[in-house]
């Protein structure tokens, strides 16, 4: 146990104190921050491009539209041809609005170039406002009902469902909505799990690579077991991962409150007129998303929360722990790092599948698949994760743990296996055909 200590102190010690670990890891944030500050720029940046619009209007509409500060529009002859208008450089598109335009809803824009999506809609929703007001109108004359729109207004009507379950024989008042955001959001669970793999899985099985070439591995297996030696990476390097992570999350948080300290004010008043926007078209599509949300959010109990911070924690060490274990195998039995793309490949399909099949649980989480997926140790590290703010069956859980420990233990024995007889193995192509011969060997 005190060796595995010292190689994990070594593995730990030795890649923290690398000046590419330094960069990357103060690095990071700061282009993160970067990005999302250009992100939000693009965002909130107003379309300034000055345009200006023929409109051939032959039907009733008395010119609908009306000029702003980039876009103006000039009613020209309703008998002129577009393709006179468009040869004038002076016009960027031309509108026809044709007779029949109240019965088909139907237009047509010309234009030489692409017109942008945002200005050909918002010329399509001024023009349906326009014609509907006037359908409504004509049905008040004709039908002399008061204050029409108002009354076709209020037959929209929203039925809203509160969902109750019944937890030991008592009724709690729960949310779909907010068991479907917490799977979403633990698909995090999944995106971490397949970092650590990729990124500190591919360090160890690099390690394991030069470490073998470099024949200082033959001095290493003359004083520990190469169980040990394998573990010891695993687990140094997996820490250096969480340090990584860990200085993250603070230089993150450090710089978020800065940054809305700073530039707080003109930022808020920026997100304040997108949310009015926002409740604008919420109320104009007769929804109530606010409401919806804000009940998701207040039915989360806490100790939800909690169970899935801590079972996410959990899988992500132990998925970790499974998919390194491979690389490990991967590089000692790799000549060089092109050897081990071959072999890594089928080692990260179960991974990707898993990502999969988790979207399809977040849905219907009751399923045989979301079943079968939690438990089978190579996806349950990240479906089920997903599971669990749908109320799964402690047994379920417990049984998909004890399996994926089992298979860990198992599969890190096979590892070892194959970890000590392809370290002091060089110059000969290794297959996978190879590598099952090495896990039958008996010494």
């Amino acid at each position: 146990m005190n060796k595995i200590a010292i190689i994990i102190g070594r593995e730990y010690f030795v890649r923290v104190k690398q000046k590419m670990f330094l960069l990357v890891t103060f690095g990071a944030p700061l282009l993160f921050i970067g990005l999302y500050a250009f992100f939000f720029y693009i965002m909130m940046k107003e379309d300034t491009t000055e345009r200006t619009i023929a409109v051939i209007n032959k039907s009733e509409l008395k010119k609908p539209l009306h000029s702003d500060e980039t876009t103006t529009f000039e009613y020209v002859d309703k008998d002129a041809l577009y393709k006179d208008l468009l040869e004038d450089e002076k016009y960027y598109a031309v509108l026809e609005l044709p007779t029949d335009i109240e019965n088909t809803a139907k237009g047509q824009l010309y234009s030489n170039k692409q017109v942008p999506a945002e200005v050909s809609s918002d010329m399509s929703n001024i023009l349906s406002d326009i014609i509907r007001q006037r359908k409504i109108d004509k049905l008040t004359n004709d039908l002399q009902i008061p204050e029409l729109e108002e009354k076709i207004e209020a037959t929209k009507t929203k039925v809203h469902l509160t969902s109750v379950r019944l937890k030991d024989g008592e009724e709690k008042k729960s949310s779909s909505m907010a068991a479907t955001i917490l799977s979403v959001l633990a698909l995090g669970v999944g995106f971490m799990i397949f970092f650590l793999v990729i990124t500190y899985g591919g360090i160890v099985m690099k390690g394991v690579v030069e470490e073998k070439s470099n024949r200082i591995v033959e001095v290493i297996v003359s004083s520990v077991k190469p169980f040990q030696l394998m573990i010891g990476k695993i687990v140094g390097i997996a820490l250096v991962g969480l340090t990584q992570i860990l200085i993250w999350g603070v230089l993150l948080g450090i710089i978020s409150i800065v940054s809305l300290y700073i530039f707080g004010a003109s930022e808020m008043t920026q997100m304040q007129d997108m949310a009015q926007q926002g409740q604008q078209m919420t109320q104009e599509i007769g929804s109530d998303i606010n409401d919806v949300i804000h009940e998701a959010i207040a039915s989360i109990e806490p100790g939800m929360i909690i169970k899935l911070i801590v079972v996410g924690f959990i899988y992500t060490l132990l998925g970790y722990v499974l998919y390194a274990s491979f690389y490990a195998a991967i590089g000692a039995a790799a000549d060089n790092e092109t050897d081990t793309q071959q072999l890594s490949l089928p080692v990260t399909i179960p991974l990707l599948a898993a990502f999969y099949i988790a979207f399809n649980v977040a849905r219907n989480p009751e399923s045989s698949l979301a079943f079968w997926a939690s438990i089978i140790p190579f996806t349950s590290p990240v479906v089920m994760p997903v599971r669990i703010p749908f109320d799964v069956p402690w047994w379920e859980l417990l049984l998909s743990l004890a399996i994926l420990i089992i298979t860990i233990i198992a599969c890190i024995m096979l590892a070892a296996k194959i970890y000590r007889i392809g370290i002091l193995m060089y110059g000969k192509k290794v297959n996978w055909k190879e590598l099952v011969k090495w896990v039958k060997y008996k010494n």
